[in-house]
């Protein structure tokens, strides 16, 4: 037996949307920025994209588990703040894990099982439940609004989860879990179909979440022609400049200089002149 009635909690999202308009106006705003950024194309996605999603997600958490669950959910709900506690450790984990200094997670809606879950839970988390809701009530201001109410804010998380490349950690899953299961018996309680069946859809979310193949990030991911420049580049790959031939004309040997004689020296046809005999006659005396 729940501590209130289904209408009791319909005014308390009735009084709860009165005193926040239109804040919800901005966060619907920051909902669907965090999914454009997931949906651009890789190329055009800034390395700090899956860093600004996660801390969008963050803030939903945070904002849902002080102003719904602490300040309003307490008054019909004694168990208010233990739920507040779940949501703000959800916001922690997204902050702690994927905040500054923390590698960025990559998001990407694949033409896959998990990308056309991704998308069904983001249509159900951003227009199926506030069209619903206000078709279901007599007053627009009951509605639930994703990063303002818990239930269209768990199911627009685990779109995200499901968009998400890589691996998931089990920490980040485990909040969601645990609220989906609490919505789950809520909605039994008080007799609310459509509830139960999101809830049980969020679940079934989650377990695709880590049955689906890890992809590696589009960061880590080498293209072809990446991987062919580092083939090249190995040592074992690189070609190298073949060797010049020795060149195969030899320098002609060099004949050793013939020895040149030193010139004979020519017998000098000089003769000395004889001494010419002294025609004087030596006077005597």
């Amino acid at each position: 037996m729940l501590p209130f009635s289904h209408e009791s909690l319909i005014a308390l999202y009735a009084d709860y949307n009165a005193a926040f308009w239109p804040l919800h106006l901005l966060v619907l705003a920051a909902a669907l920025y965090a999914l454009y950024l997931a949906l651009r194309p890789a190329k055009n996605s800034g390395k700090n994209s899956g860093r600004i999603i996660c801390a969008v997600l963050g803030a939903f958490w945070l904002w849902t588990g002080v102003a719904f669950h602490f300040y309003y959910f307490e008054e019909i709900n004694f168990l208010a703040s233990l739920f507040a506690a779940l949501f703000v450790t959800q916001a922690l984990f997204l902050f702690l894990y994927y905040g500054p200094g923390r590698d960025a997670p990559e998001f990407r809606l694949k033409a896959d099982v998990s990308g056309y879950a991704a998308a069904v839970f983001a249509l159900l988390a951003l227009v199926i439940y506030p069209v619903a809701d206000y078709a279901a009530g007599d007053a627009a201001g009951q509605i639930r609004i994703a990063g303002m109410t818990p239930a269209p804010t768990v199911i627009l998380t685990v779109a995200f989860f499901l968009m998400m490349r890589g691996k998931l950690p089990f920490l980040l899953a485990l909040p969601p879990a645990l609220w989906l299961a609490v919505e789950m018996g809520t909605a039994l309680a008080l007799e609310i179909s459509a509830d139960l069946y999101l809830a049980a859809a969020g679940l079934i979310g989650l377990l695709l979440v880590f049955v689906k193949t890890p992809e590696k990030p589009v960061s880590e991911t080498k293209t072809d022609a990446e991987k062919t420049a580092e083939t090249d580049e190995k040592p074992e790959n690189i070609k190298k400049p073949p060797a010049k031939k020795a060149a195969a004309k030899k320098a002609p040997a060099k004949k050793p200089a013939a020895k040149k004689k030193p010139p004979a020296k020519k017998a000098s046809a000089k003769k000395t002149p004889a001494k010419k005999a002294s025609t004087k006659k030596k006077k005597t005396d």
